[in-house]
Parts: C-alpha cells; sequence; structure tokens
C-alpha cells in the first residue's frame, strides 16, 4: 500500500483513500450528493462518471461496470479473489504509481469496495483535471496543430517507456488543457507490462482505430492521414 493512503474496512465494505481525507459513505452517493448541491454534472461512457465537488476539489466519481458479453448478466458486480485484486484498488494504486512516474494522470482521492458473498461492487474517485476537452471533442471543433498531434505522440510515448499499458486507449481517454497540455485517464485494467515491441504498437492501433469509428461514425473529425504521421513522428522523438 502506498505510504500516502489509508485502508478502512467496516464490516464487508473497503474504502482506500489519501491520508488525512475525511471520506465518508455519501462521497460515492450520487444521489446524496445531488441533494447536497455537490453534483456538478453527468458523463456518459460504458459506466457513469458523476462530476462532484468533495472538500472544495473538483472530483470524478466512477461506478465501475462490466462490458461485453458478461453485462448483462452481471451488470455492475465482479467476482471476489481478493480485495487487492479489486478493479478499484488495482486502478487506485497504479494511478499513485504512474504520478510517482510524474506521467500526466488524475490524483486518484478515493476508492470504495462492497462485498457481497461471491461478489463485489466498486468506485473510484479522481481529481477533475481542470479545463480539459477529450481529444474527440477537440478534433470535432477544429483542427489541431501538428506540434500539438506530436505532443499527443510523445505523451503517449513517455507512458509507454515507463511499461505502462493502457488497457482502453482511444480519443475519449486522451485530455487536452487550455495550454495544450496531454493528459491520459481511465486505467480500469491498465498495467505495467514487460517491454516489448508489440503491445506498444497494439496500443497505437487502438487509438488509430478509435479516430477512424468515431470519425466515420456521423461525428465526422477533423483528422486525416497526415495527422497520424505527425502523432507518430512525436512518440518515435521520445
Amino acid at each position: 500500500m502506498s505510504n500516502n493512503a489509508t485502508e478502512i474496512r467496516q464490516g464487508n465494505q473497503y474504502t482506500l483513500t489519501e491520508s488525512g481525507r475525511n471520506i465518508n459513505d455519501d462521497w460515492f452517493d450520487p444521489e446524496k450528493l445531488r441533494h447536497k448541491d455537490l453534483l456538478q454534472g453527468e458523463a456518459q461512457g460504458r459506466g457513469n462518471a458523476w462530476f462532484v465537488r468533495l472538500e472544495n476539489t473538483d472530483c470524478v466519481l466512477r461506478h465501475y461496470y462490466r462490458g461485453g458479453a458478461m453485462a448483462k448478466l452481471l451488470h455492475d458486480r465482479y467476482i471476489w479473489t481478493g480485495l487487492a485484486r479489486t478493479r478499484a484498488w488495482q486502478e487506485w494504486h497504479l494511478l499513485a504509481k504512474l504520478r510517482e512516474l510524474n506521467l500526466a494522470v488524475p490524483l486518484p482521492i478515493a476508492a470504495k469496495v462492497q462485498r457481497e458473498g461471491l461478489f463485489y461492487r466498486a468506485d473510484l474517485i479522481t481529481q477533475q483535471i481542470p479545463a480539459t476537452q477529450t481529444l474527440a471533442q477537440r478534433l470535432a471543433i477544429a483542427p489541431l496543430t501538428a506540434s500539438l498531434w506530436r505532443r499527443i505522440g510523445k505523451t503517449i510515448a513517455n507512458f509507454h517507456n515507463k511499461s505502462l499499458w493502457h488497457a482502453d486507449l482511444n480519443a475519449r481517454n486522451i485530455l487536452i488543457n487550455h495550454h495544450d497540455k496531454v493528459f491520459l485517464i481511465d486505467f480500469d485494467k491498465a498495467k505495467i507490462r514487460l517491454p516489448n515491441n508489440k503491445w506498444p504498437q497494439d496500443n497505437l492501433q487502438r487509438l488509430s482505430r478509435s479516430l477512424h469509428k468515431i470519425n466515420n461514425s456521423g461525428e465526422p473529425l477533423h483528422f486525416d492521414a497526415d495527422n497520424w504521421k505527425q502523432l507518430v513522428q512525436g512518440y518515435e522523438t521520445v
């Protein structure tokens, strides 16, 4: 466990937070946060993410939902194989590790795991990165400069050079702020992996497919083959 983390167990409920934070159950309940006027907005993804205000900090609350074939059967339940192997615990600790490596990721604030027999449900709270848009949002508005495309490539390379494999590198998991700084988000199932030449290229191809999929889905983007070459140029300079 990180030296800056505090774990609390109450029966079958486990919470994890930065040391010194006064965590409580209401942090993980969107309806209670709404009644306290602490719920600021909602974003739709595979599951729901809520923008919330906690201890004078803008945060993102995300509940873990299953995807794929298991989604209809288990919805938001995962098989319990130990606390350290739960999705929320792994993502919280990975984010803490990536920040120690000076990589551009959100600050982990708190995590919660509720065990229910053979299963568990989980939530994660991270600090919201201010004044950002996703890569997809930016491209829907206007083209990016060549230098920004290269910066995106360099940012991805920085993660790969630290052996970080992102499980879902796509145009909605890359954020760009008003100073054109680039961040990666959503590290569910991400891992530190042994270096090789295959998985970094697979990661890049996943991003390429994401851009083309959005571009061909009725949401045209300001994106073309030259832009991808610029991203790769930036990637290869690191």
